[in-house]
């Protein structure tokens, strides 16, 4: 017989847009992940596996770069682990386009002594093309990280970079679920 397992999300669907972030160049987070996707302490245990989903609204002025990531912890970004971010990619003139992005965090195994964990994550972001446009699919992850605390409460954190700081370079968030799998 096999298991009987639960998917669980630990919030309820916001009731208003998370946040807006833009004007900035190094890897911010699209949402605070403290509170909107974090994980409590203990929960974290080898075979244990989440789903990340999140979507909104963004835009774009001139041909920027972008580069998306997934990270354990919920620091701001660049003090959180990368679970390996995607390719950078030049998008185009974009204004209000939809996105979202999905992710699969997994546990393979925690350190009792050390405390942390061996954890691996993959996913992708969509965002809608312009007029008659192929939609752009970004690929992130495939990192296995080795050091993630599982005795504090963390979390599952999502980054942006843009290469040019605008007003107009928004990543809007509308949503965001994160549920454990099992």
């Amino acid at each position: 017989m096999g298991r009987q397992l639960f998917a669980d999300a630990y919030l309820e669907f916001p009731p208003a847009d998370v946040a807006t972030v833009n004007t900035h160049t190094a890897a911010t987070n699209l949402w605070d992940p403290a509170l909107w996707s974090s994980i409590p302490a203990f929960e974290t245990r080898a075979g244990k596996m989440w789903e990340l989903r999140a979507g909104g609204l963004m835009g774009t002025t001139g041909t920027p770069t972008l580069i998306v990531q997934p990270r354990w912890g919920i620091a701001v970004a660049a003090s959180n682990i990368t679970f390996g971010a995607s390719n950078t990619f030049t998008m185009p003139t974009l204004t209000a386009t939809s996105w979202q992005m999905f992710c699969h965090i997994g546990c393979r195994s925690i350190g009792v002594t050390a405390a942390t964990a061996t954890l691996t994550a993959n996913g992708q972001m969509n965002i809608k093309g312009v007029a008659a446009a192929v939609d752009v699919d970004l690929s992130f992850g495939g990192v296995t990280i080795t050091t993630g605390p599982w005795n504090v409460a963390t979390g599952v954190s999502f980054d942006a970079t843009w290469s040019a700081s605008s007003a107009s370079n928004t990543f809007t968030t509308k949503w965001v679920m994160l549920r454990a799998l099992n």
